[in-house]
């Protein structure tokens, strides 16, 4: 073999190995791409809206158990704003496991997946006579069912949802009120304050990544 086939064969295996490490720096950028791409997603349409509404919740339960603020509120108002900021994570949760969120959180942050699940507001709502269908029922009361995804109500659609069950006078709007009513009674306030201190924590490790403060 001479020199200048020598030197060919040299030039086209630099050549194949040149191209197969683009097509690999491709596939491997293509991937990175795409990864943030769906933390983006998650952080945004799902861990940004989980930490504000868990925090709307605390808020209004240091309302009702540390600062009296059921006294100035009307039996209705009070009812309905308070059943809307606990429906508000409970959906959340619920869309979870309707769009297959859980195992998507897991490929991104495994630690924050199994506190996310296993430290759920539903779990922490067992044992207070109020059953899980129901939480399940005031979850979706708070869920609006689009053309192409779940998102939360607003307000005045929760608003307009939950009217429509007291009119028909449905089950577990009465379970849901009783549950509320008995938020500040003696027999549940303490474990009201658990709750709302292990929604404090899960609120702080979604800010780490979130970056999103009070």
């Amino acid at each position: 073999m001479n020199a200048w086939e020598t030197s060919g064969i040299v030039t086209a295996i630099s050549a194949m190995v040149g191209g197969s490490l683009a097509v690999l720096a491709g596939k491997l950028w293509e991937s990175l791409d795409a990864r943030k791409s769906e933390n983006r997603f998650l952080d945004t349409q799902y861990f940004c809206q989980l930490q504000l509404s868990i925090q709307l919740l605390c808020e209004r339960l240091q309302n009702l158990l540390k600062e009296f603020g059921g006294s100035v509120m009307s039996s209705d108002y009070r009812r309905s704003t308070t059943l809307y900021a606990l429906a508000c994570p409970l959906a959340l949760e619920r869309m979870f496991f309707l769009d297959g969120v859980y195992p998507r959180i897991h490929n991104r942050n495994k630690l924050l997946e199994s506190h996310l699940r296993t430290g759920s507001l539903d779990t922490q709502l067992k044992g207070f006579n109020f059953h899980r269908y129901d939480r399940i029922a005031l979850a979706e009361c708070a869920i609006v069912y689009g053309d192409s995804r779940l998102r939360l109500a607003t307000y005045f659609e929760f608003r307009n949802q939950y009217e429509k069950a007291i009119t028909r006078n449905d089950e577990w709007i009465k379970s849901a009120q009783v549950f509320a009513d008995g938020i500040t009674s003696e027999k549940y306030r303490g474990r009201i304050e658990q709750i709302q201190s292990a929604l404090e924590d899960t609120a702080k490790k979604l800010v780490r990544v979130t970056k999103l403060a009070n």
